[in-house]
């Protein structure tokens, strides 16, 4: 039997397998027919359902005729289709639906493009017509706390979080808090985040509206604070957590050499300085710039391989060494913003592996980056204190009370943040 007969059976048993288990909880059975030609085509209800997947060097035509819709209805739905959305722009994994009647008529066809939005094809009587559907969107503040285990990644994940909220809650710190070098095992934790459900499905997250965290260097809060349609995180104080420079310009890796006044060369086997901190990462990790600024330099540089230097305001300098290339359109004189990916790690001239040899200068000379303290990039407008005080209290009551309070309570102090 060749592999493809092989899949063939295997998906045939597992959809029996499917129907027959939830015969007994009262929904209708299914009856699942393939060949080479289809994908998915199931008839239940008196209709029959074919359903498909856009995939790669596939577009939704061609997806669609593949499954085995018809050519002729292929061409009227992606006509009245396109009108309410640029096919051009579908992506490999968005999903669509074709139903039809028992006797081939059409009834409806869906192109659900993610779980915020699906497009129909549906007939008035008279004409195929296209609509755009929107679910309704409920949020709800959650309350997600823990203790770090190795490290804060992989223990958001363990708590049935998704990437997001990581990345997400680590931009909220970076300016503070070097998720490289700074996370031991026992820190804590703790966030009030916006979860989106559509029913009862988790679609994805909200704002943070606060986040804590605790560790040897102490304790750090961020507060989510709108003002006349700018919003930012400040600490407790008013004082916002955005810093001219960031600590460290990429996530989750690991230090491998410490910035120092005479450090052994791996490579040249002399003694010599090292006025910079190495960031081990897989080869290809985007590398950001650490903060608003112009660059000054972007090329080769020797030993450095692959190489930018970012001029920021108040007499700060970066620079970031070892490249494995240079971001299009990163130039002398380009003005780039904090984050922004200026390349990707690489060992590029004098490195025994992929690593960014990250330097901090200021006023001219070269300072550590892990151990440098910047001074908040602005604070709070002294006649916008007293309210931000008030959304502090709140805030922390809603998070210091969680365990004590009803839904409805929770609801009430989440409406007024």
């Amino acid at each position: 039997m060749s592999s493809k007969a092989l899949l063939s059976f295997f998906t045939v048993f597992c959809a029996i397998v499917f129907a027959v288990h939830h015969l007994g909880k009262g929904r209708p059975a299914v009856r699942v027919e393939r060949d080479e030609k289809q994908e998915a085509v199931v008839e239940e209800e008196g209709h029959v359902v074919t359903r498909g997947v856009i995939s790669r060097g596939k577009p939704l035509a061609l997806a669609m005729q593949s499954s085995g819709v018809d050519g002729s209805l292929v061409y009227q739905i992606v006509e009245v289709l396109g009108e309410v959305v640029d096919l051009r722009k579908c992506r490999p994994g968005e999903e669509f639906v074709v139903t039809r009647g028992l006797d081939g008529g059409f009834v409806e066809f869906q192109y659900i493009k993610d779980e915020r939005t699906t497009y129909k094809v549906v007939n008035d009587g008279e004409k195929l017509i296209s609509l755009k559907v929107q679910p309704e969107i409920e949020k709800k503040v959650e309350r997600v706390r823990s203790n770090v285990d190795q490290n804060l990644y992989d223990t958001m994940l363990l708590l049935g979080e998704h990437a997001r909220l990581v990345v997400d809650f680590v931009e909220i710190f970076s300016w503070e808090i070097d998720f490289v070098s700074d996370v031991r095992s026992g820190d804590e934790f703790d966030i009030l985040v916006e979860k989106e459900y559509v029913g009862d499905s988790f679609i994805g997250y909200g704002k943070i509206l606060l986040a804590r965290y605790k560790g040897y260097f102490g304790e750090k809060w961020g507060f989510f604070f709108e003002n006349g349609g700018t919003a930012d995180y400040y600490d407790g104080d008013g004082h916002s957590l955005r810093r001219a420079i960031m600590r460290a310009p990429l996530s989750f890796s690991r230090i491998s050499s410490k910035f120092s006044l005479r450090r052994y060369h791996p490579i040249l086997k002399i003694w010599r300085p090292h006025y910079g901190v190495d960031y081990a990462a897989p080869r290809g990790t985007p590398v950001m710039a650490a903060g608003d600024g112009v660059v000054k330099y972007a090329g080769w540089k020797g030993d450095y391989g692959n190489y930018v230097k970012i001029r920021h305001p108040n007499g700060y300098e970066t620079g970031y060494g070892h490249l494995l290339k240079i971001a299009k359109g990163i130039g002398v004189g380009k003005k780039v913003k904090a984050k922004e990916v200026i390349g990707w790690v690489g060992s590029s001239g004098l490195s025994t592996g992929p690593h960014l040899q990250y330097e901090v200068i200021r006023d001219g000379k070269y300072v550590n980056p892990l151990g440098i303290k910047l001074p908040p990039m602005k604070s709070l407008d002294k006649n916008l204190l007293p309210r931000f005080q008030e959304h502090v209290e709140r805030s922390t009551s809603l998070l210091q009370n969680w365990g004590t309070l009803t839904v409805w309570e929770k609801n009430k102090i989440y409406s007024t943040l």
